[in-house]
């Protein structure tokens, strides 16, 4: 059969160098830092210099992928925590630079773990989640965001496993781009993160298997190709 289109590329971030037919890697301000851990990106940025993600200050690092505008479910694992005030780290979907949705975590005077969703449209953002999901320096974060028509749930789980979703909010926007940000506000303190991998959770079927007649209690292989970057479910 022919492969079944996917809304974006998964990557686990295994390869010594990020795959630049895949992302594109944009540094504003540039004074961050992209490493190839083996089995993560890195976004680095230092400390006194603000590297935000909001209405006066879009400029956190961020590399991105071009994505088709459909319904997708993307979860992806953080390993880096946030505990000063304010580093910040996540998920970037995007129509233009204009008008997208930023949903991640970042560390407040609390200090807290945080989970933010905004919507930005004409640069403006209105905050859709923003509450508390963890003591403050918490790794790994999980995320997953789920997209059907203009309804957008993002979900938070501590282990990978268990997720808490927060309610849907609609926000009608044509996707364009996904990928991952890090940075850095309030006291702008310098920040690392690293992310483990950005995934579809959607299993997509390259080579489906060979049908076979099969005896009771007898085993059988059964061989399929899939098309995406683990952890696939």
């Amino acid at each position: 059969p022919a492969p079944t289109a996917v809304p974006f590329i998964s990557d686990g971030f295994s390869d010594v160098a990020l795959d630049t037919d895949v992302w594109t890697y944009i540094d504003a301000i540039g004074d961050s830092t992209l490493t190839m851990t083996g089995t993560q990106v890195q976004i680095s940025v230092p400390g006194g210099v603000r590297h935000d993600l909001w209405e006066d200050a879009n400029n956190a690092p961020r590399i991105l992928q071009p994505a088709t505008d459909t319904d997708f479910e993307l979860e992806v694992k953080m390993d880096s925590g946030v505990s000063l005030n304010a580093e910040l780290q996540g998920i970037l979907i995007q129509e233009d630079v204009n008008k997208f949705i930023r949903f991640g975590y970042f560390s407040n005077t609390g200090p807290q773990t945080r989970m933010i969703a905004a919507t930005f449209d004409g640069g403006v953002p209105t905050t859709r989640h923003n509450v508390q999901v963890n003591p403050t320096g918490t790794a790994p974060l999980y995320m997953r965001v789920e997209r059907v028509g203009d309804s957008w749930t993002q979900s938070y789980s501590p282990d990978g496993t268990t997720w808490t979703p927060e309610p849907a909010f609609t926000f009608a926007m044509s996707v364009r781009e996904v990928g991952l940000y890090a940075g850095n506000a309030g006291t702008d303190p310098a920040h690392i993160g690293l992310f483990d991998y950005f995934t579809t959770t959607a299993i997509n079927f390259v080579t489906d298997p060979v049908s076979q007649t099969v005896n009771e209690g007898v085993a059988a292989t059964f061989t399929a190709e899939a098309l995406g970057a683990a952890p696939l479910s």
